[in-house]
């Protein structure tokens, strides 16, 4: 239930009304940290076998959620880095043409899927 509810905190990205960032990770940390407290407890229960196969599902998940926020946290820090440089810098572009093309390609995808989780 806890999961349904919780909505990532995503923002305009310099005043942009196409373009989302991740703003904050903390309530879904803060669930991930919860959660997994409570699947310890569950593991060290005289029952755990009895659930053994949910609590595996769930601790897969949770780690699964876990690493996918670290990840997209990460490509965001590297995109913000390379748009200040690629973005509205013609010089640069012409003196590195094939990067620019790479960074167009990685851009209009990122834009893509941080319109997807805004949503």
């Amino acid at each position: 239930a806890v999961w349904k509810e919780l909505d990532m905190d995503m923002v305009p990205y310099k005043d942009s009304k196409d373009i989302y960032k991740l703003r904050s990770t903390e309530d879904v940390f803060a669930a991930l940290e919860d959660n997994i407290v409570t699947l310890s407890t569950m593991k060290a229960s005289k029952y755990y076998t009895v659930f053994e196969k949910q609590i595996n599902y769930w601790e897969q998940n949770l780690s699964l959620v876990s690493e996918m926020i670290e990840i997209v946290l990460q490509v965001q820090r590297n995109w913000m880095y390379l748009e200040n440089i690629f973005i509205g810098s013609e010089d640069i572009r012409k003196q590195l043409p094939q990067e620019s093309i790479m960074f167009d390609n990685v851009n209009g995808t990122f834009i893509q899927k941080m319109r997807i989780m805004a949503d």
